[in-house]
């Protein structure tokens, strides 16, 4: 799925389930295809709060999966939903809250799978360029007070 259709598909189950953004926070090929650094994925991988992931799978309504060590609740053909006890490092992208870039780039180099490779280099470079435009900008701010 591209771009618009992922921002369809997650804006859809939030007003299913009914939730706000942050609290389903999407990760993966989907945080790429967000941050522009992909033109696709075949899923959404999101991440919730623990305590609504625990019940919606006491619905006994969805099937699950491990991914490694980790169940994984689909939610739909589209959606498959992680519990998460930590608070990590969000964007907001076109109502679509996500994985920062510096987040999605841990995660692929934690997983660092072979279909993974493309989208860690693809997310150094983005990083890495975000991180000078940052810098050129602060710079400007200093300049433009005086103090550069």
């Amino acid at each position: 799925m591209d771009r618009v259709e992922l921002i369809e598909r997650y804006k859809a189950a939030l007003a299913e389930l009914p939730l706000e953004p942050t609290q389903m926070i999407v990760g993966a090929g989907g945080a790429c295809v967000m941050h522009g650094v992909r033109e696709e994925t075949s899923d959404i991988d999101v991440d919730v709060p623990a305590d609504l992931f625990t019940k919606l799978l006491e619905t006994g309504v969805f099937n699950t999966h491990y991914f490694g060590t980790t169940l994984v609740l689909e939610y739909n053909d589209f959606i498959d939903m992680h519990a998460i006890t930590e608070d990590r490092a969000t964007v907001l992208i076109d109502g679509v809250c996500c994985h920062s870039l510096e987040e999605t780039l841990a995660s692929k180099l934690r997983l660092n799978r072979a279909k993974d490779q493309r989208d860690i280099a693809a997310l150094k470079t983005k990083v890495s360029t975000e991180q000078e435009r940052q810098a050129a900008a602060e710079a400007r701010v200093l300049y433009s007070e005086g103090r550069a």
